[in-house]
């Protein structure tokens, strides 16, 4: 069987149970305190309210998709010339962290929890035509993310689209304008 192919495991990980008390990030460990079963948790071995790993798996992947980035396992062709050239002191790292990382850091839970979470989304995306050309996939153990910075393109879009109405339709009355004054004003 192929590095990173679906297998069995990944099943047994999503049955997992986790309690609140295992999640450091304050939302989502509301949230399995709003809506959890009371239960054992598989990490700390406390009773409490737990989700399924798997359903703890779904909100991360949300977020990541959102949120995070995989960056380049290679640098571009400006990074390689420049880490050939003599006259630069230029050394080329990937940036971001290794995805087991990346999900401990972003929710604030355990190595192993992050790792079980990392397994189940590694399964998810598993491609095998990539997988056979050793190609990286997202969340293999060697991908590494980042969080994406904010280009502040659905702000500029937004005060494009203001721009147009105010222009060109009702000064006054047009609902972006009024919508857009009502915002500001509170």
């Amino acid at each position: 069987m192929p590095a990173n192919s679906p297998d069995a495991d990944s099943d047994s990980v999503q049955g997992k149970m986790v309690c609140s008390a295992c999640i450091g990030d304050g939302y989502l460990r509301q949230e399995v305190e709003r809506s959890g079963a009371e239960e054992c948790c598989d990490y700390c071995e406390n009773d409490g309210k737990c989700w399924n790993v798997g359903v703890l798996a779904d909100r991360i992947e949300k977020a990541f998709e959102q949120h995070f980035e995989r960056t380049p396992e290679n640098p571009d062709a400006l990074e390689e010339a420049m880490s050939h050239d003599p006259d630069s002191s230029y050394g080329w790292e990937r940036r971001g962290v290794e995805s087991k990382y990346a999900i401990t850091d972003a929710v604030s839970i355990s190595e192993l929890l992050a790792e079980d979470i990392r397994e189940i989304l590694s399964d998810r995306h598993y491609d095998r035509h990539a997988a056979e050309a050793n190609e990286e996939q997202e969340f293999d153990p060697e991908a590494y993310y980042e969080e994406k910075k904010s280009t502040g393109a659905e702000y500029q879009e937004a005060w494009a689209k203001f721009e147009k109405c105010v222009r060109e339709e009702s000064r006054y009355f047009a609902p972006v304008v009024q919508a857009t004054r009502v915002s500001t004003a509170e």
